[in-house]
């Protein structure tokens, strides 16, 4: 068996007429290996398993018209959307009907870039209705009863007209979802 030595293989390499060549074998390679590495890495179809239902899309709730919404002040868009946001997180969790009933609390300030307000939280009612954080606090100013558009934009102004008159700059919201599938709004 012949032994090759450096001086051989260096010939061999030289040998190619030329550069291009070497490119071509050199992208040759690269493209093998690529494909290779494809057809390898392919996903077995019969492995993935599919879900067995599909969760149906629901409609998201609006508490206002879109004429009524580019009217608003900018603190009572952010107060339509977390009221929007608010019921339908209610209208999520009530679909499981295993679940106790919960209500949403907004507190919201003036300032948007407050970190230590404008939330939501979502929180289980007790035995009477109340939520727990509503059975502590003493009786709420205000409170509005909403199943449309119209009353629901009215009824965000009067929160908002209660925070002026009042020189407020942080109120908490609480939002209810009723039996009739309006919504009951208390504010202090």
């Amino acid at each position: 068996m012949p032994v090759f030595c450096k001086t051989q293989i260096i010939s061999f390499f030289v040998n190619f007429k030329s550069i291009k060549t070497m490119k071509s074998l050199f992208l040759f390679i690269s493209l093998s290996c690529t494909l290779l590495c494809i057809v390898s890495c392919e996903k077995n179809e019969s492995a993935v398993q599919k879900p067995s239902s599909t969760i149906a899309k629901t409609e998201l709730y609006h508490s206002v018209t879109e004429g009524e919404y580019k009217k608003a002040s900018q603190f009572t868009k952010r107060l339509i959307d977390q009221v929007d946001a608010a019921v339908n997180s209610l209208d999520i969790i009530s679909k499981n009907k295993n679940v106790l009933p919960y209500e949403a609390i907004i507190n919201i300030n003036k300032n948007s870039n407050n970190k230590l307000s404008n939330f939501v939280t979502i929180a289980p009612l007790d035995e009477s209705g109340d939520s727990e954080s509503n059975a502590r606090v003493a009786a709420p100013d205000g409170k509005c009863h909403f199943c449309g558009l119209k009353s629901a934009y009215s009824c965000v102004a009067e929160v908002e007209e209660y925070m002026d008159k009042n020189h407020k700059d942080e109120i908490d919201v609480h939002v209810k979802r009723t039996s009739d599938e309006c919504v009951d709004i208390t504010y202090k």
